[in-house]
C-alpha cells in the first residue's frame, strides 16, 4: 500500500537575507534551493507574522506504508506519557 503524492510548502530564509538590494539571490537562497532541489525561479514571497519569507512548493513522492510507519511509530510511541509509570524490580 502506498501513500499519495503530496505537494508541500517549505519556508525558506527571510526575503531580506535571501535577496540582495539588486534582487539577486544570495547564498542563503541558493542553499535553500539546492537543499530542496528547486530552482531560484520557483521561490515566492509570503508574509508570516511581521517578516516576509521565501517559500517553495515541493512534491513529495509517494512512499510505501511500511517505510512511513517505521519512521513515525517510534516517535509516536515515545511521545506517549503516562501519569504513573510502572517500575519492575525497583527498590524505590
Amino acid at each position: 500500500m502506498k501513500q499519495m503524492e503530496v505537494e508541500v510548502e517549505l519556508r525558506g530564509p527571510p526575503v531580506a537575507k535571501a535577496f540582495d538590494q539588486e534582487g539577486s539571490p544570495t547564498k542563503a537562497a541558493e542553499g535553500f534551493c539546492r537543499k530542496n532541489n528547486v530552482s531560484v525561479d520557483c521561490l515566492y514571497r509570503r508574509t508570516d507574522g511581521k517578516t516576509e519569507y521565501t517559500y517553495a512548493r515541493v512534491k513529495e513522492s509517494a512512499r510505501f506504508a511500511d517505510e512511513v510507519l517505521t519512521e513515525d511509530i517510534p516517535t509516536i510511541i515515545s511521545g506517549i506519557s503516562f501519569s504513573k509509570s510502572m517500575r519492575w524490580n525497583s527498590n524505590v
